[in-house]
């Protein structure tokens, strides 16, 4: 029994514990009885107040409906405690709903009573629940609001319910043979409603079974001439008949009564837990069935859901959710921050969080990637992972997918990766290609098909849909996205036919704004404020920042909640059902309010005893003004260090530069020995980072400024320390003073640590390697021995690896091939022993260069897929970019020219957005490959002229090869005698097959000459392959065109012999990739 009792029959009445309480004004009357109408339904708030303000809304209506439902709550549950959850008259977007047992509402109570007696077949017991059904009609219904329409409708219902349950009782009464009793009852009835015809039949007979026949007779007359004079019909078939029995004296009239057919209302039932719902997603809800399959016989797999902004993506997986969930499945969720100040991987802290571990370790990418397997591996059903906004994931995030997906490989895991296309990363795109194995599925999310509008349109807006122009003009603006159709479907329910939303506004921000515009104005500052805390907070946080009255904070965030705008994720939080609702009131607030909130969050959170670094970063860089941005850069500093130690260098990258624009703001504030720091630290995030062009200004700038501070010109000349596969120093360089303070450092230090001694040299080595590979590669090999020998000695194994790196890195060179694979192999082992990681990738990157070297091209793809596999996040995307290049090279290499055209400038073009070094002429040198394949450089005259206007001893022999397939032989002899010895380094071979074919073609015997002498070692390879990015034909290929400008015909056609070996070896390498050479070049792989 509940201890409220609500009656609708009569004067509205509320009793509490027994006693009446007082309803103070018709207003909050009204509310009370237009929720009770609904029957535990939720009612909308326009609903609400086009009812109870039947005349025009005045402009703060939903600020007064909040006012009268904290009132009512007061009422009726006048125990609950201050901001505890209300259990009876709740809160439920879009609006709000009483839960309530049947017997709280005397109509409630009424239509419980009536289905009870409808699923009882013995006549005493059925009597007596339709006896206690009417005892609840005590007068009419609500007659105070009878001239509403909301009121007179429900009246109107529970009167035929009424008069319906009347005769029911009537017709059990007869079975039972209680005809006295009835025959008042049924009299009464009939003076109400007199042309009820079954009410005249039961009276009928119930008078003849009385004995009084005539009676019976006159009252069936007295009907026939009632319904002839109001309504000019005859009695239905049923009085007909029973007026014949009754002159008949049928014996028919004494059995049992028929049993009148009972309208009766569905239960009230309480709001059932949220599950998603979707529409006209049913294709791709098939396609992740598949995939959960395919997970429960093979393993984890990943399915990746690309949808831009409102599309439906998180509505799919919570669909997916709910399915999987009722075959028995776990689920557990991490999203990606949609605004700063997260900590890194905090999205895999989310997931170990849902699968139990209530303190996962955030403050370390390996400890967590630990924490989130011990977890998995927990739990003994199939595992759902939703992993959504992903376009916003910092490097670990994307590292430790990579990671668990290798580690948790055998596991029953589906994880759905769902992002936004529009703002994916080259860090994403990689992590697309490095688990292309595992991936089963990419989902892109379009519009909704006419069908999905109209049903959305139908979902928020009903009668609207019926409404083709509508439709149309949704289709038209929309693009079917879904998020788009839905807010502007409630815009249309709640401003109607007659409002402006019978126009569609031109973006979705607009119908936000105008679905903000008719909430009170306290609720929307209330939303601006929790905008500037992220997309979720906590609400006693919001409370402490706004300084606002709680009641009036917490009525802002409920209309919120009801209009759609907020759920509530968990007791005591709030969260933007939609990035765009948070960014729209983000967005839209002035900024110097905004940085006003942010700083009175950075005030609040910094009273934590352990503070969030990342939120107090965050906040501080959105609150600094010239005197707090000093504080900020020391918060955005130590928020980047945090990153660094998660092993997120973009993240740390990002920071590092924002503290660094937080000192410019603060003149003279920040010392400089903590700018030092903050250069030092981008520098290493940078170059971790993958992105040279970043780290070697920042470097320069952290070494003049700490020429007067021995340890800290130590810690900037050594800053750029990280695994290095691709040349740092770009001949575009300019840090002219880096080269000399290092060489100055390694005499004015002799003492220094060992270790530091060793990053000395190697960053010496890559300082040096680009000009030493063109004029003298002496020094940098000593220097090479010297930081070997060091990094032995010291038992320091990252500098022991980053020793081995510069040795490995001069050995791709000629001067050290020899050496490569064993110096390969230690990088490994030391690697692995100590969990490196980034230099273990580095490792398996070389050995791909080795085996490309060899023309082991199955070796090299299995050890390029090692190398991703391993990379950090970093590092990732440039592995990817090899091993992209590497199958443009196997494409050449197969005749697949226009293939290989196609992967050679989308590698580039990443190269270049990514800052790479020398990305535009590694562009370049992927054009000529391409015209050497085809046989003819001629288009890539002008090009290479142009290269050479800025850099004139680049790459000479190519240049001469286009302008004599360009019929320019004047200017091939000018540029030939301009020739510098070709650089040593990585592209030493390539370029000496291209050397070979330049000298034969202009004529110069000893270069020649000299070329055979130097290329008739390297017989049996392919020229440029052991850079894993280009290919010029075989070496035996060159040394035949060399012997023949030699005069030497039988070393030429044993070298033609050797060519044709190579090319077969290669053919059939290529044909588990490849069945047969085809498209452009037929002759491509002769030149191989």
């Amino acid at each position: 029994m509940s201890d409220i009792r609500i009656t609708l029959f009569g004067p509205l009445t509320v009793r509490v514990a027994g006693a009446v309480v007082e309803l103070r004004g018709p207003q909050p009357r009204a509310v009370l009885a237009r929720l009770a109408v609904a029957a535990g339904a939720v009612v909308s708030t326009d609903r609400i107040i086009d009812d109870i303000w039947t005349a025009e809304p005045p402009p703060k209506a939903l600020g007064a409906l909040q006012v009268h439902i904290s009132n009512l709550r007061r009422v009726l549950e006048p125990s609950r405690e201050r901001r505890a959850p209300a259990r009876v008259l709740v809160s439920s977007p879009p609006g709000y709903a009483l839960r309530l047992p049947p017997d709280a509402v005397d109509a409630w109570e009424f239509e419980a009573l009536l289905r009870a007696a409808d699923a009882v077949s013995e006549p005493a017991e059925r009597a007596r629940l339709l006896r206690a059904a009417l005892d609840c009609c005590t007068g009419a219904v609500l007659p105070e609001f009878a001239d509403t329409d909301w009121a007179a409708t429900e009246a109107t219902r529970l009167a035929g319910l009424r008069a319906g349950a009347v005769e029911q009782h009537a017709a059990v009464s007869l079975e039972l043979g209680r005809e006295t009793a009835v025959i008042p009852e049924l009299e009464r009835h009939l003076a109400e409603d007199p042309l009820r015809e079954e009410a005249v039949r039961l009276l009928a007979l119930a008078l003849y079974r009385a004995g009084r026949q005539s009676a019976a007779l006159a009252h069936l007359r007295a009907a026939r001439e009632r319904l002839a004079d109001q309504l000019g019909v005859d009695p239905g078939p049923a009085l007909r008949t029973l007026e014949a029995k009754i002159l008949d004296h049928s014996d028919d009239l004494l059995g049992a009564v028929p049993r009148p057919a009972l309208a009766v209302a569905q239960p009230p039932v309480a709001a059932p837990r949220h599950h998603a719902t979707l529409v006209g997603r049913a294709g791709e809800l098939g396609r992740l069935d598949a995939a959960a399959e395919a997970v429960t016989r093979h393993g984890l797999r990943v399915v990746w859901v690309g949808a831009e902004s409102g599309a439906g993506k998180t509505t799919l997986a919570d669909v997916v959710a709910d399915r999987l969930s009722t075959r028995g499945w776990a689920v557990a969720r991490g999203r990606c921050p949609e605004v700063d100040g997260a900590p890194p991987a905090w999205a895999w802290a989310e997931v170990a969080q849902a699968l139990g571990d209530p303190a996962p370790a955030v403050g370390s990418a390996f400890a967590l990637a630990a924490d989130v397997a011990a977890a998995v591996r927990t739990v003994s059903v199939p595992l759902l992972v939703i992993l959504d906004d992903l376009h916003r994931a910092d490097g670990a995030t994307l590292q430790l997918l990579r990671s668990l997906a290798h580690d948790l490989a055998q596991r029953p895991v589906l994880v759905l990766a769902a992002y936004r296309p529009s703002e994916a990363g080259p860090d994403l795109a990689a992590t697309w290609a490095a688990l292309a194995a595992v991936t089963v599925e990419r989902l892109e999310l379009g519009g909704l098909s006419r069908d999905g509008i109209t049903t959305l349109v139908r979902d928020h807006a009903p009668g609207f849909d019926r409404d083709p122009g509508v439709i149309d003009r949704l289709i038209e603006r929309t693009g079917g996205n879904p998020l788009f159709v839905t807010e502007f479907a409630r815009l249309l329910a709640a401003e109607g036919a007659g409002g402006t939303a019978t126009v569609v506004p031109a973006g979705v921000r607009d119908v936000l704004r105008r679905r903000l515009s008719r909430l009170p104005g306290a609720a929307r500052t209330v939303l601006q404020q929790a905008a500037v805390l992220g997309r979720e907070t906590d609400v006693d946080l919001l409370l402490t920042v706004t300084r606002r009255d709680e009641d009036e904070v917490l009525d802002g965030l409920e209309a919120a909640v009801l209009a759609g705008l907020l759920d509530e994720p968990s007791v005591g939080r709030v969260r933007f059902t939609h990035a765009l609702v948070r960014d729209t009131l983000y967005e839209d607030t002035p900024a110097l309010r905004r940085a006003r909130w942010h700083a009175a969050a950075l005030a609040e959170l910094r009273r934590a005893p352990a503070p969030d670094i990342a939120a107090l970063a965050y906040h501080g860089l959105a609150a600094a003004t010239p005197a707090t941005a000093a504080d900020a850069a020391g918060l955005a500093h130590a928020a980047a260090q945090q990153a660094m130690a998660l092993n997120s260098p973009a993240e740390a990258m990002t920071l590092a530069e924002a503290a660094l624009r937080m000192t410019d703001l603060s003149g003279d504030a920040v010392p400089t020995t903590e700018q030092i720091r903050m250069l030092i630290l981008l520098t290493a995030a940078a170059a971790q980072g993958g992105a040279a062009t970043r780290a070697r200004p920042a470097r320069a700038r952290a070494v003049a400024l700490a020429a007067g501070d021995p340890e800290l010109l130590l810690a900037a000349l050594t800053s750029y320390r990280a695994p290095i596969s691709w040349t740092v120093n770009g001949f575009d360089n300019d840090d002219t003073a880096i080269e000399p303070a290092l060489r100055q450092a390694l005499v004015d230090f002799p003492d220094a640590d060992p270790a530091m001694r060793v990053w000395l040299y190697v960053a010496l080595i890559f300082e040096k390697e680009n000009d030493a590979a063109a004029y003298g590669m002496a020094e940098v090999l000593e220097w090479s021995e010297r930081a070997l020998t060091l990094a032995r000695d010291c038992g320091a194994p990252v500098a022991l690896c980053a020793a081995l790196n510069a040795r490995a890195y001069l050995a791709l060179g000629p001067d050290l091939a020899a050496e490569r694979e064993p110096l390969v192999a230690e990088l490994l082992s030391v690697a692995q022993q100590h969990s490196l990681l980034g230099y273990e990738a580095l490792a398996h990157w070389f050995l791909f260069l080795c085996a490309s070297a060899r023309t082991d091209l199955s070796e090299a793809i299995r050890q390029a897929d090692l190398a991703v596999e391993r990379s950090t996040s970093g590092q990732l995307a440039a592995l990817v970019q090899v091993v992209a290049v590497y199958h443009a090279v196997l494409c050449v290499l197969a005749g697949r020219l226009d293939e290989a055209e196609q992967e050679y400038r989308r590698v580039a073009a990443q190269m270049i957005e990514t800052g790479m070094s020398n990305a535009a002429e590694a562009a370049i040198v992927f054009e000529l490959v391409l015209a050497f394949a085809r046989d003819d450089l001629s288009a890539l005259a002008d090009v290479m002229l142009g290269v050479h206007g800025v850099y004139p001893d680049a790459m000479v022999e190519a240049l001469v090869l286009c302008l004599l397939d360009a019929g320019r032989g004047d200017e091939a002899e000018t540029w030939w005698a301009k020739r510098a010895p070709v650089r040593r380094n990585y592209y030493w071979l390539a370029r000496m097959a291209l050397l070979a074919r330049a000298a034969a073609r202009m004529g110069d015997v000893d270069a020649c000459a000299a070329a055979y002498d130097e290329l008739v070692p390297w017989a049996g390879r392919i020229a440029g392959i052991d850079s894993g990015s280009v290919a010029f034909g075989t070496v035996d290929e060159a040394l035949a065109v060399l012997a023949d400008a030699l005069g030497r015909p039988a070393d030429a056609a044993r070298h033609r012999a050797g060519a044709d070996a190579v090319r077969a070896a290669t053919a059939a390498s290529l044909s588990s990739r490849w069945p047969a050479p085809s498209g452009g070049s037929g002759d491509a792989p002769g030149q191989a």
